[in-house]
């Protein structure tokens, strides 16, 4: 059964939120829970991880950059997500020229960014904790590919047109 990856978001966030607070060397293991569920979650949709998982710690308000290498006219998935003092973490996908093709920007802790990138190269995901309640807050992001534009569209999501991805989740459950 294919699941959108709106509802992979609010079962991860779902399951972040019967995690009590822990040390920060805790944290850590609370995101990589997070990104193992998200992998089975997302591979149920049709979507395989691309690339290694990019984990950190942030304070309030904080930003990271991280270069990604992505195949034109593939379909990407980037998701984010942080530990349980983070309020919301936000992505931004920028090609080489500095435009941006995806982001999400919601106030949510489980950022989503679907891409499709016209030509390869090297890109840029400007990872940022905006919310942070106990700092610094854990975060980590995974990159899927695969999955067609039918998926994308049960998310409520648009790649084409805009360029920018329209956030299609449910309130926060925080």
């Amino acid at each position: 059964m294919r699941r959108s990856p709106a509802f992979l978001a609010v079962s991860i966030l779902s399951a972040a939120h019967f995690l009590a607070p822990a040390p920060l060397e805790a944290q850590g293991d609370v995101v990589s829970v997070q990104l193992d569920s998200a992998v089975v979650l997302m591979a149920q949709s049709g979507f395989s991880q691309d690339g290694q998982r990019h984990t950190g710690f942030l304070r309030n308000g904080g930003n990271q950059s991280i270069s990604l290498n992505l195949k034109g006219g593939a379909t990407y998935v980037i998701l984010g997500v942080c530990d349980q003092d983070c309020n919301d973490m936000d992505l931004v996908l920028y090609d080489a020229s500095g435009t941006v093709i995806g982001a999400d920007q919601a106030p949510d802790d489980v950022p989503l960014v679907s891409a499709e990138p016209t030509s390869s190269g090297s890109f840029r995901l400007e990872v940022s904790i905006p919310s942070c309640s106990i700092e610094p807050c854990g975060f980590g992001v995974l990159v899927f590919v695969g999955a067609g534009e039918e998926v994308m569209a049960e998310a409520g999501r648009t790649r084409r047109g805009t360029g920018v991805t329209q956030p299609a989740f449910p309130a926060p459950l925080n």
